[in-house]
């Protein structure tokens, strides 16, 4: 049986998840639910439940540290720890936490390069848009880019999902 796991979801493929992980599971999608109905608060403790069932699931990691960077707690812990286990991360989101962390931790040019490959390899995911914002807000003015750039990668991502939360 499949289980409704809804638009934008980042967990596709649950036959990866061994039975004894169906805990984790079971928290980590409804961290998913609570960060797209609740905010970051219900979505960190859903979190937080799931990596007590795997301290290992890289994926929780991840997506805590992106509720936790909302909520302007201490989230570079938590990334490190998704990079920990980046192994367990498909492409896509082993992408996103590896740019992240380079913005996170200050390394402009591999910044860049990580987000202009976000939008060049997900051109319809609304995170790619916003991280290459990211990267032009913050770091753009170092390599002479416009502010105005940053405008245009967050305007392509709001065509893309008025309504995103997370």
């Amino acid at each position: 049986s499949s289980l409704p796991l809804g638009a934008g979801v980042r967990l596709a493929d649950v036959s990866t998840v061994s039975p004894a992980n169906y805990d984790a599971l079971k928290a980590y999608l409804e961290a998913e639910t609570a960060f797209r109905r609740e905010g970051s608060p219900a979505a960190i403790a859903a979190y937080d439940r799931a990596l007590k069932a795997d301290s290992t699931f890289a994926l929780a990691w991840y997506r805590k540290s992106v509720a936790e960077n909302w909520t302007s707690l201490d989230y570079l812990g938590s990334l490190e720890k998704a990079l920990q286990y980046e192994d367990k991360l498909n492409a896509r989101d082993r992408a996103f936490a590896r740019a992240y962390h380079a913005f996170y931790v200050g390394e402009n040019e591999r910044f860049d390069t990580l987000s202009a490959n976000l939008t060049r390899d997900y051109p319809q995911h609304v995170g790619a848009w916003q991280i290459r914002g990211s990267h032009f807000r913050f770091y753009g003015w170092r390599t002479g880019q416009p502010r105005l750039s940053s405008v245009r990668a967050y305007e392509r991502a709001l065509e893309l999902d008025p309504d995103r939360k997370s």
